[in-house]
């Protein structure tokens, strides 16, 4: 785990619920969740582990954060359920995955700064 991720990480009971909640609301014609900020995978990991989704793709914005978050899901046994990519939320959702729009849900919740 990264420094910043053992304060910004979902604890995992939240993670999960968050992640049962948003499977049994989510209009049953989304196949496809974008975790906006996944960092090292948390929420990430909890929505593949419902089963509810075709694909998740988590977009991260640190290179370090993002190994960290497929080394966990390759301990979850979900690594095969996620796709990262590096870079900025907004850019990637426009110029990558723009075309999924109508099949998915976008869940975001953005790092809120640490203990500092």
């Amino acid at each position: 785990m990264t420094d910043s991720a053992w304060y910004g990480v979902t604890p995992e009971p939240v993670a999960n619920k968050i992640a049962q909640q948003t499977a049994a609301f989510a209009p049953s014609d989304k196949a496809i969740l974008i975790d906006c900020f996944a960092g090292v995978g948390g929420n990430a990991i909890a929505f593949a582990r419902t089963s509810r989704w075709k694909r998740i793709y988590a977009i991260e914005k640190d290179e370090n954060a993002i190994s960290c978050g497929k080394h966990n899901a390759k301990i979850y046994g979900v690594d095969q359920k996620i796709c990262w990519f590096r870079g900025d939320c907004f850019d990637v959702i426009k110029k990558k995955l723009s075309p999924l729009e109508q099949h998915s849900i976008i869940f975001a919740s953005p790092p809120w700064g640490g203990g500092s």
